[in-house]
């Protein structure tokens, strides 16, 4: 579980270094500069941004604990105490994680958006590392990358840290707010890029709000197909909207993430 996640992006950055050199020495030998922004920098970004939801999830999971009978141990775990000097170290290393990478992330985030704007940096370099964290967004919404990062760290803290009972209703209450503030801001460039986010948010605030109604029914199962039918409704809707959205792209971008996805998937199945 939370090995499993600390493992993941530590492979993930030898494979990419290990890319990198593998690339660099067969390009020098034709007499080319490899560039150390497309094969270090842009993956290293990308990596990191994507492993961020699961070291969340193992995080919290680390830190939330309960009692069942006499032991007091791990909720996502049970069969982990939450005690005693074998509990420690990955007490320790879950604090660190959410100093480090969890709070770190957002915060970095932060300080880029503020050195690009008061330091006298070259826009166009600047553009070409991280631009593609924020030119999706509307020149006054270039901050909204930060908040989706709080938001999705509070998900999972909500999911893991707060009770069944309350926690159906917690989630439904944020999910509620932050579509009417994705609807009343919309901070993307394109419309297509702002209405598939809204039927995103939609879906998922439909979901919760029938989560809900299922705890005052009498058979919470007839609420089922609601949900199936729009999540699959949602995400078939999202994946012809982002082969409209992408499809150039796409083939650059498969030359760097199917090869960690390969790699990701390799490392699941043998953890």
């Amino acid at each position: 579980m939370f090995h499993q996640a600390l493992l993941l992006p530590v492979f993930n950055v030898v494979f990419i270094f290990a890319n990198y050199f593998i690339i660099r020495l067969w390009r020098s030998r034709r007499g080319a500069v490899t560039s150390l922004n497309r094969w270090i920098i842009r993956p290293l970004t990308s990596i990191a941004l994507a492993q961020y939801v699961p070291l969340c999830l193992a995080t919290f999971s680390m830190l939330f604990c309960r009692h069942i009978g006499d032991y007091y141990v791990i909720s996502a775990a049970p069969a982990y105490l939450c005690s005693g000097p074998s509990y420690t170290p990955w007490l320790v290393g879950a604090i660190i994680i959410v100093a480090v990478f969890i709070i770190g992330t957002p915060a970095t985030l932060t300080a880029l958006m503020i050195y690009r704007r008061k330091a006298a940096v070259d826009e166009k370099q600047f553009v070409t590392r991280f631009g593609y964290l924020y030119e999706a967004y509307r020149p006054g919404f270039v901050w909204w990358e930060v908040l989706y990062f709080i938001r999705r760290s509070v998900f999972v803290a909500v999911g893991r840290i707060i009770q069944e009972d309350i926690r159906t209703f917690t989630i439904a209450i944020l999910c509620l707010i932050v579509y009417i503030a994705h609807v009343r801001v919309r901070p993307y460039t394109t419309n297509l890029d702002n209405f598939v986010e809204e039927v995103v948010l939609a879906a998922l605030t439909t979901i919760a709000l029938t989560r809900c109604a299922s705890l005052y029914v009498d058979d919470p199962a007839s609420l089922q197909p609601v949900i199936m039918v729009v999540v699959l409704a949602t995400v078939v809707f999202v994946v012809i909207a982002a082969l409209i959205r992408f499809r150039r792209p796409l083939r650059k971008v498969c030359t760097i993430v199917l090869p960690v996805c390969v790699v990701n998937a390799t490392l699941t199945s043998t953890c």
